[in-house]
């Protein structure tokens, strides 16, 4: 296959990832202070009171790093589900984080939700059309289809992803996503793991596997 062809079909690939879904990055950061290095074998860690969220969000991270051919691992296989490690604790699962040859951290947190509810108007129609002035216009009116109004609320949700080096010991990466009205938090998940990769993939930052 030529480089054209792999080029256009990263590009319509691209599009359907971005057409499908409702998670979309709203803004990113890079420090200009770091070197710009792929990092590979990053641990995931998702930052929430919530045992399961963490998992489903940890598990979507993970699978989309494979599909990149990136080696990386579940916070919770650190620090378990649902707990918060002291500062004791996280110095030395750096050092072991180190040791096991873990390069990178990236964390995902929740930074807002936002619900808006708006009234959609209701609508009044004849099924047999208007006609003939004031005449047909009295005819239809004893034939109105009349559609009520209801109220629709949009839920918006805001997540912050940062990538951090433990080499340099530096932030190397933020970024912040909106989600709405996701259906699941599995698909939450999925969508949310394709957008974080794809835009890591993107700037270099993953380093994969031969």
């Amino acid at each position: 296959m030529n480089k054209f062809i792999k080029t256009v079909l990263a590009i319509i690939g691209g599009f359907f990832i971005s057409a499908c879904t409702n998670t979309h990055l709203v803004a990113t950061w890079s420090n200009p202070d770091a070197e710009k290095t792929a990092q590979s074998h990053i641990l995931i860690t998702g930052i929430t009171d919530r045992a399961d969220y963490q998992i489903t969000f940890e598990n979507a991270i993970e699978e989309a790093m494979s599909r990149k051919k990136v080696s990386s691992k579940k916070g919770y296989d650190y620090f378990g589900p649902d707990h918060k490690p002291t500062k004791e604790e996280l110095t030395a699962s750096v050092e072991k984080m180190k040791s096991e040859g873990i390069e990178s951290v990236l964390t995902i947190s929740l930074l807002d939700v936002n619900e808006q509810t708006k009234y959609v108007p209701g609508t009044s129609y004849s099924p047999y059309g208007y006609y003939g002035g004031w005449g047909g216009y009295y005819y239809n009116s004893y034939y109105m289809v009349n559609e009520p109004g209801y109220y629709t609320t949009t839920t918006q949700f805001f997540l912050e992803a940062r990538l951090y080096d433990l080499k340099q010991n530096k932030l190397i990466w933020a970024g912040q996503s909106e989600t709405t009205d996701p259906s699941s938090a599995e698909s939450f998940s999925r969508e949310y793991a394709a957008v974080i990769s794809e835009e890591l993939d993107r700037l270099g930052l993953l380093k994969k596997e031969k």
